[in-house]
């Protein structure tokens, strides 16, 4: 099984972060097989605004799949692949970026003076971390 590091524009980043989006086209070029790894990582800029010259920089966030199905031919170009992702790590990972963004809320109303809510948000975001566990080990 290998790792493959992708350039991932923001809006569909964002589609497969919120599970909407579970399978990504792609030039079948690294010879890509099912239980291969994909590293979405977010850029700051589309593809085609760094083709028109904006610098390639990451924004961070990085979103981690397992290829569930390689599927090729069925209209697609030759040599280009799509790549599902296994419907349940796709949603417990989509809700392991909610648990992560529920911390990052709790941090700002715990500094606006609001502790109670923050510490409710921490023990939401750990439950929902928690049941992800679960749903990854039936997977």
């Amino acid at each position: 099984m290998k790792t493959h590091l992708i350039k991932t524009d923001p809006e569909v980043f964002n589609a497969v972060l919120v599970g909407a989006k579970t399978f990504e086209i792609r030039l079948n070029d690294r010879d890509y097989q099912v239980g291969d790894t994909l590293r979405l990582m977010e850029t700051e800029s589309t593809g085609e605004a760094m083709r028109a010259g904006a610098p390639l920089v990451f924004s961070g966030r990085e979103i981690v799949k397992v290829v569930s199905h390689v599927l090729s031919g069925y209209g697609l170009a030759d040599g280009w692949v799509c790549l599902s992702f296994d419907y349940r790590q796709s949603v417990a990972e989509s809700l392991k970026g909610l648990a992560e963004s529920w911390r990052v809320v709790a941090v700002d109303t715990e500094s606006q003076g609001h502790k109670m809510e923050a510490k409710a948000l921490r023990s939401c975001a750990g439950d929902l971390e928690h049941h992800c566990r679960h749903v990854l080990k039936a997977a």
